[in-house]
């Protein structure tokens, strides 16, 4: 899939020598915008778009985590919509749909994106952040002990 579905995406990436740090930077603002014209068309379906591209960059080792980390360094977890996305690349995610899902999360931290009915038990004594479709806020749960 890494040749065929995400060569534009990957072609958008360039790797800078930084001779101070003595490794390279990458450069992501032509990636970003590329995801973010694609969350535009499509706000859904990007949602597994972008769950696919980071598993395509874990593959690429430490040069794939380096770039997921700057691309994540661009968004915000606490943001709306494309920020929020973009500042959650890599971690885990799982998703449903309009249906009865069931969503399962694990000890560290997940993003879970469900639709219609939305129903939230916490694993463990983690704290939970529930951003529901459509609003700028979030609710916030804990975990009971």
């Amino acid at each position: 899939m890494a040749q065929t579905h995400f060569h534009p995406l990957l072609d958008s990436l360039t790797a800078i020598w930084n001779p101070a740090t003595g490794q390279f930077d990458w450069e992501v603002s032509a990636t970003i915008s590329a995801l973010q014209d694609r969350y535009v068309a499509d706000p859904t379906t990007s949602v597994l778009l972008f769950s696919e591209f980071a598993d395509t960059l874990k593959v690429a080792g430490e040069a794939g985590q380096q770039v997921i980390g700057t691309l994540r360094a661009q968004g915000n977890l606490g943001g709306d919509g494309f920020a929020r996305l973009l500042g959650g690349l890599g971690i885990a995610t799982a998703i449903g749909d309009a249906g009865n899902n069931t969503l399962h999360g694990s000890d560290s931290d997940d993003i879970l994106f469900g639709e219609a009915g939305m129903w939230v038990r916490p694993h463990g004594n983690r704290p939970v952040s529930i951003f529901p479709q459509g609003r700028t806020s979030r609710w916030a749960l804990k975990a009971a002990a």
